[in-house]
């Protein structure tokens, strides 16, 4: 406590509940109780009661198990950040152990009891399911939200978190790198009566946690292209069937255990974005003539908007034994784009391009001290280059 600076958002949830006899409906205790394919687990205590602390966002299949009695899973189990998850198991005796269990399917309470603040979470499956190109599209899919300002506040009122360490850029306080959607776990948008841990926070909080290796390999590859259309050729020139407008993307994730060292998981993202955009401006002039009625363009058509983006996300885990995990995560990304300018759209040359390129490094050691206790040790660096 004498060490502590700052107070770091929360990056995981907890799960608890208790085991009961089905038929006599007593307490049972001494109940393995374990996370399918993590090494997260406990035990039940005198009353039947169990925590399961420091558990990562995302949805399990949560194991009971004990001595001649049926195993029980319950599959389906979502966590979400700072949140806890409430299961009751009910277990049925048996003589003998001929390998059956009974699996139930979680259902998602209608109230969250220990929700102090106006916050939702979206996990990794839902982004999937959005028609979203990015995390900052759907922070404004949310309610109170409009083109990233949280309830009427500046864009620069925001704190943003990636595995619960902030940040904002020191320039315009705005978030600092751009994480794939690909390589989020879970992201919470808290846009009202956040807790004092969210200090440096005075309109909204987006707090964005970042996958880990998968238990087996996966390899998923996406891309696209396509270009804008319109007719309204006064408004938008250049945009007919044959001319400009184009955007390709392409994306792939790898994902898995490291060969050789199965303990290591590792997971992988690289995408490349390249978009002409949809507003083009007329080169009648050049951006060093100073006579407006003699005009040196040669009537080209120039993009005004276009946009080019290479990322890479990476993060390698490590569990040492079932109570240290060890993660390192990088991500970078390199953006080159040009804002509209209306004044400009017969000199388009004259606007000018943005560049930036954007690093961050994170080192985090987690060590959970008992069922009730944990702490975490968090190493960052980032920069941004303009």
């Amino acid at each position: 406590m004498f060490l502590a600076w700052e107070a770091w958002a929360g990056t995981t949830g907890k799960i608890t509940g208790r085991v009961m006899d089905a038929g006599t409906g007593e307490p049972l205790i001494g109940v393995n109780i374990y996370l399918d394919g993590y090494p997260y687990g406990s035990a039940t205590d005198l009353d039947g009661f169990f925590l399961i602390l420091n558990v990562p966002p995302g949805t399990y299949t949560v194991v009971a198990q004990m001595l001649n009695y049926q195993e029980t899973r319950i599959e389906n189990v979502k966590v979400n950040i700072d949140l806890s998850t409430r299961l009751d198991f009910k277990m049925n005796e048996q003589a003998l152990d001929l390998g059956e269990e009974i699996t139930v399917v979680a259902e998602r309470p209608l109230i969250q009891k220990d929700v102090t603040s106006t916050s939702v979470s979206v996990s990794s499956d839902e982004i999937k399911a959005m028609p979203v190109e990015n995390y900052s599209e759907v922070v404004n899919l949310q309610a109170g939200v409009f083109d990233g300002h949280f309830r009427g506040g500046r864009k620069g009122e925001v704190a943003y978190l990636i595995d619960g360490i902030p940040v904002n850029d020191q320039f315009n306080n705005e978030a600092a790198v751009e994480v794939e959607n690909t390589s989020i776990q879970q992201l919470e948008v808290i846009s009202g009566t956040f807790n004092a841990e969210y200090g440096q926070a005075m309109s909204g909080v987006v707090n964005i946690v970042t996958r880990d290796g998968s238990n087996r390999l996966e390899t998923e590859v996406s891309a696209y292209t396509g270009n804008y259309f319109s007719s309204h050729n006064k408004i938008f020139p250049n945009l007919g069937i044959d001319q400009g407008g184009t955007s390709q993307n392409v994306q792939i994730t790898l994902s898995g255990p490291v060969p050789y060292f199965r303990k290591f998981k590792f997971f992988l993202t690289g995408r490349y974005f390249n978009e002409s955009g949809n507003i083009y401006g007329r080169k009648l002039y050049n951006i060093d003539d100073t006579i407006w009625f003699f005009p040196t363009g040669d009537g080209s058509y120039v993009s005004m908007d276009p946009n080019k983006k290479y990322s890479f996300n990476g993060k390698l885990t490590y569990y040492l034994g079932s109570t240290i995990k060890l993660s390192y995560s990088i991500l970078w990304d390199d953006n080159q784009h040009k804002d509209y300018d209306h004044a400009y759209r017969l000199v388009p040359d004259g606007i000018k391009t943005h560049y930036r390129k954007d690093w961050l490094h994170n080192a985090i050691i987690n060590h959970t001290l008992s069922g009730k206790s944990f702490h975490t040790l968090k190493f960052s660096q980032n920069y941004s280059k303009y």
